[in-house]
């Protein structure tokens, strides 16, 4: 059984130290509007586990900084705009971080968004939010995007009950809005997302 626990990690040391995108002498500090979106998203590993994410706003490369979350590879990470998924006014990008190690059904995701001029991790309390989906004997724990809200579920189809908890983005940290029970499984995913 796949436990609710495992859906939304909030893991201490993910992503710190993140550096604000250096704007052109002379020029003020970058910031987009509502309106704008992320185009040509982008992730990359320096140095051990440190993470890297740029986006394209306006035709200006916008980025953030971060580490790989403990238990998670640093190969194969892709990162996609997530189209104010979340619904912060500002550009989001969804992070992909791969299968969880140890688990084949599992796979591992976080988001960014641009706040005061560069890219930050979401964060659930003040660790960035690392979420997991995952299907195992037709339980299911994962996530969607709608209605600009993160929808996070679980659903244990032995006992034919779960839960949908909705979150909303203020600033770089996700609130809980509303817990819902579910009587069956919830369909979505990361698509949703973008």
């Amino acid at each position: 059984m796949i436990r609710p626990a495992a859906l939304v990690l909030a893991v201490g040391l993910t992503w710190s130290g993140l550096s604000a995108a250096s704007a052109p002498a002379g020029s003020t500090s970058f910031v987009a509007t509502a309106t704008e979106q992320a185009t040509g998203s982008s992730v990359r590993v320096v140095r051990g586990r440190k993470l890297v994410v740029t986006t394209q706003v306006r035709g200006r490369a916008v980025r953030g900084t971060g580490r790989v979350p403990r238990g998670l590879s640093t190969t194969g990470i892709t990162a996609r705009p997530a189209r104010d998924a979340l619904g912060s006014g500002a550009p989001e990008v969804l992070v992909d971080f791969g299968p969880v190690p140890g688990d084949p059904s599992a796979h591992a995701y976080g988001f960014f968004t641009l706040h005061r001029g560069a890219l930050r991790p979401v964060l659930l309390g003040r660790d960035p939010a690392v979420l997991v989906t995952a299907t195992e004997g037709g339980d299911d724990v994962g996530f969607r995007c709608a209605g600009r809200r993160l929808q996070v579920h679980w659903f244990h189809r032995g006992s034919g009950q779960g839960e949908r908890t909705a979150y909303r983005l203020t600033g770089t940290r996700l609130v809980e809005e509303s817990r819902t029970p579910l009587r069956q499984p919830t369909r979505g995913g990361p698509a949703t997302c973008g």
